[in-house]
């Protein structure tokens, strides 16, 4: 029986990862129905609606090729096992060899020494605040800026005190990756960090906790705020405890 759980964890969560580069694809490239997206990566439309509806049968590598022959920017890796990033223009840079890191650009991340609840909307709004500094890490090559976590609503993914780069969505009101964690900011200046997702209605985002286990009656399983009252969206790109910063 656990075996038989594990299998459809895994077809959600695949099913999950398809439907959002679906609705990437679909939004990036003006793309406006399923049908039309079945014929340009030459599959049956109803193949893909049953590929959508989570049939494992025809989730297969071939779909899976044929989708990055004609979008290339999409991570196959990603599709099939949810690791790294799901564009390839986002290098997961904590799988790549040392000689790979080191042809990357040089990209030094201004970091505000605040925590995203009490100080980021100032220096959100205040484009003259000057970083308290400037660091390097690998893994933050993705990230705009730099603030601190505070707090244990996230600690089975985030830790408090952790340095995090964040990264602005833009048009988030038409698509963003869902199940992902982001940085939220609200129109009654509320800001929060979780694993956000659409409702169905698409009226609301709904706001996941990752606390430890022992913390986890302290936070509801979810929230949901007004899509309407969202005033920003930031993505979290990267992580790393304070002490790791190399300045």
């Amino acid at each position: 029986m656990k075996e038989k759980d594990n299998t459809i964890n895994n077809s959600i969560n695949i099913t999950e990862r398809i439907i959002n580069i679906v609705e990437y694809i679909k939004f990036t490239y003006k793309i406006k129905t399923n049908t039309a997206l079945a014929k340009i990566i030459e599959i049956p439309q109803p193949n893909l609606s049953a590929i959508l509806n989570g049939v494992e049968k025809y989730q297969t590598e071939g779909f899976f090729n044929k989708l990055v022959d004609k979008y290339p920017i999409i991570n196959k890796k990603w599709i099939e096992t949810g690791q790294g990033n799901m564009l390839n223009d986002q290098t997961d840079v904590e799988e790549l060899e040392v000689e790979e890191i080191e042809k990357l650009p040089i990209k030094k991340i201004p970091f505000y020494d605040v925590d995203f609840y009490s100080g980021f909307t100032k220096i959100f709004n205040d484009q003259t605040i000057t970083p308290s500094y400037y660091f390097y890490l690998p893994e933050f090559h993705n990230a705009q800026f730099a603030i601190k976590n505070s707090g244990k609503s996230m600690s089975k993914e985030l830790g408090n005190d952790d340095i995090l780069g964040l990264r602005e969505v833009p048009e988030w009101q038409n698509y963003f990756p869902q199940g992902e964690i982001y940085a939220v900011v609200t129109s009654n200046d509320l800001r929060t960090i979780k694993k956000v997702r659409r409702d169905k209605e698409n009226k609301n985002l709904v706001l996941i906790p990752k606390p430890l286990d022992e913390d986890k009656f302290d936070y509801p399983d979810y929230e949901e705020v007004p899509i309407s009252m969202v005033t920003a969206l930031f993505q979290v790109v990267a992580s790393t405890h304070s002490k790791k910063l190399a300045l």
